[in-house]
C-alpha cells in the first residue's frame, strides 16, 4: 500500500488556506464560542465581512481610548466623545440610529489619530471627569461580553492582515491604521483576512512566543487523530512592544522560525535585525526556538509559574482547542483515495498563549516547517516527533480495524489525551470509530 501524505486537495486547502479554514470554523461554532479561543477574524474577500471589519475596527479603537482615559491617561476631550458614542452606538433603538448615523470607517480614522502611545502627552483640550467615567463604565459593560475579547486588547489597537495562501510568515501586514491594512488587502487583491492581534502575549525573555504543535491526522471519516505532546516555542528575535514606530519590525511581532533565521542571516532589513543576549539561550539551542524542556525551564523558574501548571492547566486547554479544530474539519467533503493509497496528513497548528496561559488559535499549515536544519537540541525533539508518526501511519496500515486504538467514549473522555502502549509523545485526541464500510479511511 502507497502511503501519501496529504489528503485530497479540497481537505489540504481547507486546512491551509486561511480564508477556508475560518469559513469552516464559522460553519461549526457560533461566533460566541470562537470567541473563547479565536482573535476575531474577518473574510476580506467578502463584502459583508469587510464592512464588519470596519465596523469592529472602530469599536476597539474606541475601547483602546476609553481605556486610557479610564486608567487615567490624559486624553482629547473630543476624541473620547466620539469614543463613547461608537461604543453605545449599538445600544441605540434602529430608530435613533438613523437619526445618528456614525460613519466607522470615519470615526476609526479619527480615533487611529490619538491612538499614537507618542502622542498621547499631547492633549491641548483634555477631557473632564465626568467624560472619563462615562468611558470606564463604557468599557465595564463591554468587558461582559465575550465576542470583545478584552482580555487580549491593551491601550493599542493593532490587527493582522494576513494573505491566505501563504505560509512561512509571508504576507502578513501588522498595523492600528485602517486605510493602510485595507491598502494591503487590496495588494493581495482581497485574498487575505484581518485578524485582532493579541496584544497581551506570554514573553519569556521579554520576547513575543507562540507554539508550534504538531497533529497527526491518520483518517478523515472518520477522523483519528493525534497530538505531539512536546510543541516548540518559537520567538521573536527582538523585545516586545507597542511601539508604533516599530510596527513593521517582523523580528518583534512575528514568530515564525523562517523570518526570524532571514533576520538572524542578514536576509531582513538591516534596520530591523538584533541581536539576541548570549543569555537567552544556551548552545546547540537555537535562539529563536526552544524545545519544551526550555519552555518548562522559564516556566518554573523566570516565569514563576508552579511545576504543574503546564500538565494541568495548559496541556488540557491545548488538547481542547486541537479538538475543537478537528470537529471544525470534519465536515469537509473529500474523494475516496485511490485503491491501495493511503493518505494521511501531519498538521501544524500555531498557537498563542497569553498572559493568563490562555491559548489562541491562529492558524494551521499543511506543510509546516519540518525543521531540517534546526540547532541539535530542536532537530532532536521534532526528529523523534516524525519517527513516532510515520510510526503510528504504519502501524494503522498494517492493523486491519481500528481495534488497536481505544474506544471514542474513552478518548473523548480524556482531557489530556490517551497514550498508547509503545507510542511515545503522541497522544491520542479523536477517534470516531471504524472505517467506512468500504475498508478503506476518506
Amino acid at each position: 500500500m502507497c502511503l501519501v501524505n496529504h489528503f485530497c486537495k479540497d481537505r489540504c486547502r481547507a486546512v491551509g488556506n486561511k480564508r477556508l479554514l475560518l469559513h469552516h470554523l464559522r460553519a461549526a461554532y457560533d461566533r460566541e464560542q470562537l470567541a473563547h479561543w479565536v482573535p476575531r477574524s474577518y473574510d476580506l474577500a467578502k463584502a459583508q465581512d469587510r464592512d464588519l471589519f470596519i465596523v469592529d475596527f472602530a469599536e476597539s479603537a474606541a475601547e483602546a481610548l476609553a481605556t486610557r482615559a479610564a486608567d487615567g491617561t490624559r486624553v482629547s476631550r473630543d476624541a473620547l466623545q466620539l469614543a463613547v458614542r461608537v461604543l453605545n452606538y449599538n445600544n441605540l433603538s434602529n430608530a435613533d440610529k438613523s437619526k445618528q448615523r456614525l460613519d466607522s470607517r470615519k470615526a476609526a480614522e479619527e480615533l487611529t489619530k490619538h491612538l499614537s502611545l507618542e502622542a498621547s502627552s499631547i492633549v491641548d483640550d483634555p477631557a473632564d471627569e465626568e467624560l472619563c467615567t462615562r468611558a470606564y463604565w463604557c468599557i465595564q459593560q463591554r468587558g461582559a461580553d465575550p465576542a470583545r475579547q478584552l482580555q487580549i486588547s491593551a491601550l493599542q489597537n493593532l490587527w493582522f492582515v494576513k494573505k491566505c495562501d501563504v505560509e512561512c510568515g509571508e504576507g502578513i501586514i501588522v498595523d492600528w491604521r485602517l486605510p493602510e491594512l485595507l491598502q494591503s488587502a487590496e495588494n493581495f487583491a482581497w485574498h487575505a483576512v484581518a485578524q485582532k492581534y493579541v496584544e497581551k502575549p506570554l514573553a519569556p525573555d521579554g520576547r513575543k512566543m507562540d507554539l508550534r504543535i504538531w497533529m497527526l491526522v491518520l483518517s478523515w471519516m472518520p477522523m483519528q487523530a493525534f497530538l505531539w505532546s512536546e510543541p516548540y516555542a518559537r520567538l521573536a528575535t527582538k523585545s516586545f512592544n507597542l511601539k508604533l514606530g516599530g510596527i513593521k519590525d517582523p523580528l518583534v511581532h512575528l514568530t515564525n522560525r523562517c523570518q526570524q533565521l532571514k533576520g538572524e542571516s542578514g536576509d531582513a532589513d538591516p534596520d530591523t535585525c538584533a541581536e539576541v543576549k548570549p543569555e537567552t539561550h544556551s548552545p546547540g539551542q537555537e535562539p529563536h526556538c526552544w524545545t519544551m524542556q526550555r519552555l518548562l525551564a522559564w516556566m518554573q523558574g523566570p516565569g514563576q509559574f508552579e511545576e504543574h501548571t503546564w500538565d494541568e492547566e495548559v496541556w488540557p486547554r491545548l488538547v481542547t482547542m486541537a479538538r475543537q479544530v478537528l470537529h471544525a474539519l470534519e465536515a469537509i467533503p473529500g474523494s475516496k483515495p485511490a485503491r491501495g493509497v493511503q493518505s494521511f496528513e501531519l498538521v501544524g497548528l500555531d498557537v498563542l498563549l497569553d498572559q493568563e496561559l490562555k491559548p489562541w488559535f491562529l492558524e494551521a499549515n499543511c506543510s509546516p516547517d519540518l525543521c531540517g536544519d534546526a540547532d541539535p537540541a530542536l532537530f532532536e525533539s521534532v526528529s523523534g516527533c516524525l519517527q513516532g508518526a510515520l510510526g503510528l501511519v504504519k502501524r494503522a496500515r498494517d492493523e486491519r480495524s481500528s481495534d488497536w486504538l481505544p474506544p471514542p467514549s474513552e478518548v473523548d473522555a480524556s482531557t489530556d489525551g490517551v497514550s498508547l502502549p509503545g507510542v511515545s509523545g503522541w497522544r491520542l485526541i479523536r477517534n470516531q470509530g471504524r472505517p467506512t464500510l468500504s475498508g478503506r479511511a476518506q
